[in-house]
């Protein structure tokens, strides 16, 4: 739990990567490729490491024009949270000069942000899934493949020159699982795009 005294900013300065749970039309799009194993298929934030000139925010930006080819802008999350030991905590935010972020986690820092147009899969995304705020809760907590997902009615953004992603791999949602303990704190996040 944070102390009365710990300051967010503190964090964002020694952040390492950051990333974006957009806001698209009703959907958070994450990306979707084969794992290092090749035996799953990773579901993964949008984002990467921050570049020795950029800060936290426009690392994210960056990272998911690249990713999804969405402009982004930043939504106010209902708190600033802290990732410690698997429990989540508020802490106070006092960093003037950018957005605030949803979630730190060690080094890593997310925002919640919205994006207007079509999301498409660029650079290192094989596809994206665009997961609804009940997606997220599901796809954390099961287990379920490619297949089963889009059986389901589950949409998803596939590259056309690459090869197809094969439907049997089971789904590695490691993605989802963190902003769904975000969206079981604030069950409103993601309902609506409001709060900009």
């Amino acid at each position: 739990m944070a102390t009365p005294t710990e300051r967010g900013s503190e964090h964002y300065e020694r952040a390492v990567t950051a990333s974006a749970w957009v806001l698209q039309g009703g959907v958070f799009p994450f990306m979707i490729g084969p794992d290092q194993t090749g035996e799953a298929l990773g579901v993964v934030r949008l984002g990467g490491h921050i570049e020795p000139s950029e800060t936290p925010w426009q690392c994210a930006v960056r990272e998911v024009r690249e990713e999804a080819s969405l402009e982004i802008e930043a939504l106010a999350p209902p708190a600033t949270l802290r990732l410690q030991e698997d429990q989540l905590s508020p802490v106070p935010w006092e960093e003037p000069t950018g957005p605030p972020p949803t979630v730190f986690t060690g080094r890593a820092v997310y925002f919640l942000a919205r994006a207007a147009g079509p999301p498409r899969p660029q650079a290192e995304a094989r596809g994206l899934l665009l997961l609804s705020h009940e997606e997220v809760l599901e796809l954390a907590s099961s287990e379920m493949t490619l297949g089963e997902y889009l059986a389901a009615g589950g949409r998803a953004i596939l590259r056309d020159d690459l090869p197809e992603l094969p439907l049997e791999l089971p789904l590695k949602p490691t993605g989802p699982r963190l902003l769904a303990k975000v969206l079981r704190m604030y069950p409103a996040l993601g309902v609506t795009e409001q709060g900009a």
